[in-house]
């Protein structure tokens, strides 16, 4: 009977270890789905973070296209104003020496 209850004994055993066999693999099985429900929502929060900064990127370039181009305005305008500047001084440095001349002439006479 000994020899009997022993085999029985070690039977339980097998049928216990191959459940308990069973269980780590659902315990396996149930860590992966968590790790991969976890990477997906992940992946979703980082790819909604990505389009979040990259929208905030586009307002921020187009802001800078914007501001470059009215400086580029400014100094077209102020290149502009250089040489209106530079060809009124011309004119008055001229209509200065003329009158200069005349000066000079009027003493002579």
């Amino acid at each position: 009977e000994t020899e009997a209850e022993l085999s029985a004994a070690r039977k339980r055993h097998s049928m216990q270890e191959a459940e308990l066999a069973r269980k780590e693999k659902l315990v396996e099985i149930a860590k992966k789905n968590i790790t991969d429900r976890n990477a997906k929502q992940n992946s979703a929060s980082i790819s909604a973070e990505v389009a979040k900064l990259t929208e905030q990127l586009n307002t921020a370039r187009e802001a800078f296209l914007s501001k470059e181009k009215q400086l580029e305005a400014e100094l077209l305008n102020s290149r502009t104003l250089e040489s209106e500047i530079a060809e009124v001084k011309k004119s008055a440095e001229e209509e200065i020496l003329r009158l200069h001349q005349a000066v000079i002439a009027l003493e002579k006479n």
